[in-house]
């Protein structure tokens, strides 16, 4: 299997996993997606510092925090999680020049390899540079969100 191949069969067969859990929970595609990679995602690397610095009181309120947070996300959106779904997926499609192909490339890129990167050396960086590395992950995380918000208002 060529590289293009694997990345396109990844990003299907990703596709096809996030519609099953769609099926079996009744959750939209575009909520999903902004769970997994706004909260869920998120959260484990939350977990994985509270974990490896020793803050278990951090991560109990952590985990009540999120619990409530998502319950709340998936109570109150609708129309904006849409909005911001599809702000997001045009990011991705500019950053891919609109080509479709690209895209499956940078989807693969953004939701699952930089995930795991990001996970593995939160797990193996030396706990002195645990806090930094993690506060210019979120700030970076941010600022790609909150640029995806703008550029697809535009």
């Amino acid at each position: 299997m060529t590289g293009d191949n694997f990345t396109q069969h990844l990003f299907h067969q990703t596709v096809v996993l996030f519609e099953w859990v769609c099926g079996q929970t009744g959750l939209s595609y575009a909520l999903l997606n902004i769970l997994v990679y706004c909260l869920v995602v998120p959260a484990l690397w939350t977990a994985i510092l509270c974990i490896r610095k020793g803050w278990m009181g951090a991560l109990f309120l952590g985990g009540v925090a999120l619990c409530s947070g998502g319950y709340a996300l998936v109570s109150h959106l609708n129309a904006r999680q849409i909005a911001f779904y599809d702000r997001q997926i045009s990011l991705l499609y500019r950053i891919a020049q609109n080509q479709e192909s690209l895209y499956m490339s940078v989807s693969v890129i953004m939701g699952i390899a930089v995930p795991i990167v990001v996970t593995a050396t939160l797990l193996l960086i030396p706990r002195r540079y645990l806090l930094l590395f993690y506060l210019a992950v979120h700030i970076v995380l941010a600022g790609f969100l909150g640029y995806g918000w703008s550029i697809g208002a535009s």
